[in-house]
């Protein structure tokens, strides 16, 4: 449990970093290709961050959307602009 809360804050992170709020997104694959060692490096730490997206997604936290590319279509996430205020109390109490 202990690894998915870790994985939702590095998730969260990543996306207000980029400032992927609303409109703005990235692929799916890069943010989580650009996590910590400690999630890409075993099948547990892959599996927590797969967890953390899903439950992220189920509590409207972001938006997982599919989008067409060049190559075809791919899952884009973005940070639901409405929960902002949620989720800044959340990585606040985090710390």
């Amino acid at each position: 449990m202990e690894d998915s809360e870790n994985a939702k804050g590095a998730v969260l992170r990543e996306l207000l970093l980029r400032g992927k709020i609303g409109g703005a997104h990235a692929p799916l694959g890069s943010i989580t290709n650009n996590m910590p060692d400690k999630f890409l490096h075993n099948k547990k730490g892959r599996k927590a961050i797969a967890i953390a997206i899903k439950e992220l997604a189920n509590a409207c936290w972001v938006i997982i959307l599919q989008k067409r590319t060049g190559k075809g279509s791919d899952l884009h996430i973005s940070i639901n602009p409405r929960k902002i205020k949620e989720i800044n109390d959340y990585l606040i109490f985090q710390k």
